[in-house]
């Protein structure tokens, strides 16, 4: 192989790897999807549905330009004329109604339109405008369609019902905002940084141009 074609393909092989390390950081965001409340009772669901959002990660988070959606025609672009920070080990309510004399009595973050949540099955699909970085497909009514009771994460990081001595406002059962019976933690592993990967693809490919170089001798 010629010198010139196996630097290209050096240069390009780093290329990548840069990009790949990226994307990954992009997409590993650790947004978790803590609780949902499909089906309140003490309000109808076009007031009263909300889900909350967890990060679980080192860095400060603006949520302006996400997109929610599901599989199906609901979607909804977050916009707002001011930041909606999420901090590092905050959680943030989403909901369809702010007021909370009309919504069962919490207060939302941030209200969306063209989104709702279906009692017996559903997505939550939540897309930093350039890949979907979270997403949450349920079909248990038993779980996420009990009537005014919210369904929350747990330590497995599977879903159950919030424990009946969380309630809010009028009288539903979860804790939007706060944590429920179990506490998200941040991440413990960070992800390897763009510069470590870097390092790691030079080293390996230069290795590999010197036992080729060697081998062609």
């Amino acid at each position: 192989m010629h010198i010139r074609a196996l630097n290209l393909i050096l240069f390009f092989s780093l290329f990548l790897i840069i990009l790949t390390s990226n994307a990954a950081k992009v997409n590993n965001l650790n947004i978790v999807i803590s609780e949902v409340m499909a089906n309140p009772a003490a309000v109808s669901d076009s007031a009263g549905e909300w889900f909350e959002i967890f990060n679980a990660g080192s860095s400060i988070i603006d949520l302006n330009g996400y997109q929610l959606r599901d599989l199906g025609s609901n979607a909804h672009t977050i916009s707002s004329t001011s930041a909606l920070n999420l901090s590092p080990g905050e959680y943030f309510v989403l909901g369809r109604n702010a007021d909370p004399l009309l919504n069962g009595g919490y207060i939302p973050d941030y209200v969306y339109s063209n989104f709702s949540l279906g009692n017996n099955s559903d997505e939550i699909i939540i897309n930093d405008g350039i890949r979907d970085i979270v997403s949450l497909s349920y079909s248990n009514n038993s779980v996420f369609g009990v009537n005014g009771n919210s369904a929350e994460i747990l330590s497995d990081l599977s879903y159950g019902l919030s424990p009946v001595n969380f309630t809010y406002g009028l009288g539903d059962i979860g804790s939007p905002g706060e944590a429920g019976s179990y506490q998200v933690s941040p991440a413990a592993v960070p992800e390897p940084t763009s510069i470590l990967l870097f390092l790691v693809g030079l080293v390996l490919l230069f290795s590999f141009r010197k036992k080729y170089l060697a081998s062609t001798r």
